[in-house]
């Protein structure tokens, strides 16, 4: 009997964030404030424990690694509306930490997906898309709630074609606004279809650097050092010590979303850190609490100006996170996808594609609300000098709902 397989593809690309679309119904205004009040609270416990699983699931021994947890799960939840049985069951336990129905999971996508829909100040856009064979009858049902929850546009394609491939290439390269150009080098012609998610983000800083004020300076590798350019600006800056680092937060214009590092302390690698981060457990709630406690403290700031782009299978790590089923053709159930039913479909790749650039003007990420506004009251603490020179963390998050959109470690600036 044929088999079929499904591959997903995320991709995150930063530089500075753009949007999505709202639709509301016709509910009282308290019924709907109380649903949107729970979608967002759902939405923020799935994102933030699913990102805890997959940035420590890893090692991270690639320089300049990243990942966009919340483009993964987007990408995971697609697949699920065509899963049955175990399938569904142990890929939903994994993405709503068994708190949860998929119901509850679609619906707090969808208003997650709403909220970006008209964004000031900054572009941020996630696009998802659905490249189907030709060959095959899809399940309508399956294709509306594509549609209408996830925002996904669906395609047929002949995936012997060369012209497929530069189709979904294509779509990459504009989603990414040309940061990312292709996401496949070939197209497998027993496919059963290609679900691919983009994350876009590009902001600029609400108080920008000047390039007169960046010049080389020495950032400090596990063996040795380099010269990287620097941007340095004396300022005031949400920060305190916290999770055993130094931590600032660099806001964006739309001050929903900002850009967050952190510096472990002295004496300790960056390794070292994040391995002491993940024994403790619930790191993203420690990191939004810890946000929440930030004092504007006036700095001289050094940090470096970078560009880094990032790759990786998650196979394995998916399957160490506990979703085994949609890999092993014996066990693998999307036989909502398909009018036939058939039950001869499994994932065979979830490729991850990442891009940052951090520079003068802005990065990729940004999170600061009305919540964050508390930060502007609080006291000003005597000038401190902080510099980014050795490895570090950073994350560019979403204030208002708590999430990071992705995060990454910055093991040396010049490495591409």
């Amino acid at each position: 009997m044929k088999r079929y397989s499904v591959m997903l593809s995320c991709m995150l690309i930063t530089a500075l964030l753009g949007a999505a679309g709202i639709q509301e119904s016709m509910r009282p205004v308290s019924d709907r404030a109380t649903t949107a009040e729970n979608n967002q609270d759902f939405f923020m416990r799935s994102v933030q424990q699913f990102s805890d699983q997959l940035f420590f699931v890893d090692s991270f021994k690639e320089k300049n690694a990243m990942v966009s947890p919340l483009s993964v799960l987007l990408a995971l939840g697609m697949t699920t509306n065509g899963a049955e049985g175990s399938t569904l069951s142990s890929t939903l336990d994994v993405l709503v930490a068994k708190v949860g129905t998929l119901q509850q999971f679609n619906d707090a996508n969808t208003h997650y997906l709403n909220s970006i829909s008209d964004l000031s100040d900054i572009e941020l856009s996630i696009a998802n898309s659905l490249w189907l064979n030709k060959q095959v009858r899809f399940d309508k049902g399956f294709l509306t709630k594509s549609r209408d929850i996830y925002h996904a546009t669906a395609k047929n394609l002949d995936f012997s074609a060369k012209s497929s491939l530069n189709a979904i290439n294509s779509w990459v390269n504009e989603a990414t606004r040309g940061t990312i150009t292709s996401i496949l080098d070939s197209l497998d012609p027993a496919a059963l279809l290609y679900l691919i998610n983009a994350v876009y983000f590009k902001g600029d800083w609400e108080n920008p650097f000047t390039k007169e004020s960046t010049y080389p300076d020495t950032f400090i590798l596990k063996d040795t050092s380099v010269q990287a350019p620097f941007m340095h600006q004396s300022s005031l800056f949400p920060y305190a010590k916290a999770l055993d680092a130094q931590m600032v937060m660099m806001p964006y214009s739309n001050d929903r979303y900002a850009f967050v590092a952190l510096l472990p302390s002295e004496g300790t690698d960056l390794e070292t850190w994040l391995a002491g981060q993940k024994e403790q457990g619930g790191f993203t709630q420690r990191m939004f609490s810890s946000v929440e406690s930030l004092q504007n403290t006036h700095m001289d700031l050094a940090i470096p100006k970078f560009e880094a782009s990032y790759k990786d299978s998650l196979v394995d790590e998916l399957k160490q996170l506990g979703i085994r089923d949609p890999f092993d053709g014996k066990k693998a159930d999307f036989s909502l996808m398909t009018e036939s039913r058939s039950k001869e479909i499994v994932i065979t790749e979830v490729l991850h594609k990442t891009f940052i650039r951090v520079d003068e003007q802005g990065s990729e990420a940004a999170a600061v609300t009305s919540v964050m506004m508390k930060a502007t009251s609080m006291p000003i603490r005597e000038k401190l000098s902080l510099r980014f020179d050795r490895p570090f963390f950073y994350a560019i998050i979403d204030r208002e709902y708590e999430i990071p959109l992705f995060m990454g470690t910055m093991e040396n600036p010049l490495a591409e």
